[in-house]
């Protein structure tokens, strides 16, 4: 068989396994390498490959997202580092492995173990006392960290673990409290982007020197209307911007940013599904052709904007993306006065109408 297809073969999700059985014994490296790779090979043919001569292949197993629990162990005592690294950081990885490796005497094994989410809180707790701060860094990162662990490595003298540990949503409160007042402008950012930052510390960070850490908090989804109404004022656009795509912005603070000197502002407000119905009625007759799509896009745009936007713009990709919407909108499922609201191209003309009939 040709070189090139048997490499296509072994890499296939769809190939019978057979045909892997004899691909994982072929002379060529890179073809077992390929077996090893695929998601669908069996336990047993990974087995096999988990004793090849190359490392690579035994590497490609270790890192099989279907490697079972017996061949993890196997190769957790591989001579490799890279091996072992990978069979680290395998979620299918036994407790009992994590352990050991754990205690490896190389740092990217540790390292691999300490980001793993199925290492033990026992283990975490340990390597949280790591003397390389890379190690502690990936636990003060890991999902599943304890908060304990996470408290502890808040007040950690390398910046670097400090900072992963104010980007994790498990981190403590009161921990993410003391991270605010860090030196290092990037912890300060972490915990403003941290979407379990309690309001009183982004509004705190709201009043941070550092730009990007008060952008940050305008992103935050628990950032207050209070605060994001402050922020709404800031002279750097980018912030305003933020301020602007955040769907917990008030109406009164996206009327005002709708009216924005800088265009990707105003961009952002016509993209916010939050957005007043009029705010978006005006920003559908912008003179940027990129915000009257962004409107067009929003699905909560009101349909006499969209049908403004496909009849009178000038723009074709801004015609096609109203026409779209409404098309998505004009299902059976749609009530009727969706239908009769497509008519009313004036807000003023529709508003009128309405008026007299309700004088009928």
């Amino acid at each position: 068989m040709d070189y090139r297809k048997k490499l296509d073969l072994a890499r296939d999700p769809n190939t019978p396994v057979e045909a892997l059985e004899a691909l994982a014994k072929d002379k060529e490296w890179t073809v077992r390498w390929r077996v090893a790779t695929n998601p669908n090979t069996p336990a047993h043919i990974l087995e096999a490959l988990a004793q090849d001569e190359s490392w690579e292949v035994r590497l490609a197993a270790a890192e099989n997202p279907n490697a079972p629990r017996e061949v993890l162990e196997a190769l957790a005592g591989d001579k490799n580092a890279e091996v072992r690294r990978a069979a680290a950081r395998n979620p299918n990885s036994p407790p009992e492995t994590l352990k050991v490796l754990a205690r490896d005497r190389e740092r990217d094994v540790r390292e691999g173990v300490a980001g793993n989410p199925s290492t033990p809180e026992a283990v975490l707790r340990a390597l949280a006392e790591d003397g390389d701060w890379i190690v502690r860094r990936a636990v003060a990162e890991n999902p599943n960290a304890p908060a304990q662990v996470l408290r502890r490595l808040a007040g950690d003298k390398a910046k670097a673990v400090r900072q992963a540990a104010a980007g994790n949503p498990n981190t403590p409160a009161h921990a993410l409290e003391r991270l605010a007042g860090d030196k290092g402008e990037e912890v300060r950012r972490e915990v403003a982007w941290n979407p379990s930052a309690p309001p009183q510390v982004l509004e705190k960070l709201a009043r941070d020197e550092d730009g990007f850490v008060r952008r940050a908090v305008a992103g935050n989804p628990n950032t207050s209307a209070r605060v994001l109404e402050e922020l709404a004022k800031e002279e750097d656009w980018l912030t305003r911007r933020v301020v602007a795509e955040n769907p917990n912005t008030p109406a009164q603070a996206l009327k005002r940013l709708a009216e924005d000197r800088a265009k990707a502002v105003r961009q952002a407000v016509a993209g916010n599904p939050n957005a007043p119905a009029q705010v978006l009625r005006n920003l559908a007759e912008d003179e940027d052709w990129v915000v009257r799509l962004a409107v067009a896009g929003n699905p909560n745009a009101p349909p006499e904007a969209l049908v403004l936007l496909s009849v009178r713009d000038h723009v074709e990709e801004v015609k096609r993306e109203a026409l779209e919407a409404i098309r998505k909108r004009a299902n059976p499922s749609s009530p009727m006065d969706f239908f009769q609201s497509l008519l009313c191209v004036k807000p003023s003309s529709c508003d009128a109408e309405r008026q007299g009939e309700s004088h009928v």
